[in-house]
């Protein structure tokens, strides 16, 4: 174990593992994340969606507004919707990203993680006089709750574990490997 930069401060055991989970999940996130964001705006731009009568003209969306965004896709019709969720699902499997639940989306599941993730290492200030405010994550506005993980990170970063694939196996985590590009498809290799 490395020393920490702060003198005087040593991480629990728990810290330490809910810092690295978190770092994993973070890393994953960041990995399923412009995958998945690229196949869903390639089909809502294939497909040209516009938004739903009942959000129309609404202070939400325009009547002639084209969803681009996945995070927009809640103004779907339900019969667009069915058609963009089948295509999704299509994509992901293509991509090879694996889910928990067939129907869930793996960026989803990657955001849903990281927040655990996190929960989990605010929690692990319980019982710590000065700092067991911090263990509720009710507590803190998105920007403290933000600036308290990095802190914590900071501080445990040194004595967390170098190897990304152990930490990712830890967490049974199984990152997208990318498909090996031959020289047809990329003549710059």
């Amino acid at each position: 174990m490395t020393t920490s930069p702060t003198p005087g401060f040593a991480p629990t055991e728990e810290q330490i593992r809910c810092g690295q989970a978190l770092l994993v999940a973070k890393a994953h996130e960041s990995l399923v994340r412009p995958i998945v964001e690229g196949y869903q705006r390639a089909i809502l731009a294939e497909h040209q969606f516009k938004v739903a009568s009942r959000w129309a003209d609404t202070r939400i969306a325009a009547a002639d507004f084209v969803i681009s965004e996945g995070r927009d896709s809640y103004l779907l019709s339900d019969e667009d919707f069915a058609v963009y969720h089948e295509a999704c699902h299509l994509a992901r499997d293509a991509h090879g990203l694996s889910v928990k639940k067939p129907d869930n989306c793996p960026l989803l599941e990657a955001e849903h993680m990281r927040i655990q993730c996190e929960n989990a290492l605010l929690r692990t200030w319980e019982g710590h006089s000065h700092f067991s405010a911090l263990a509720d994550a009710g507590v803190l506005r998105i920007e403290q709750r933000t600036q308290v993980i990095d802190l914590t990170l900071g501080l445990i970063a040194p004595h967390m574990k170098n190897n990304a694939h152990d930490m990712l196996a830890d967490l049974g985590v199984h990152p997208p490997v990318p498909k090996a590009q031959t020289h047809d498809q990329n003549p710059e290799l």
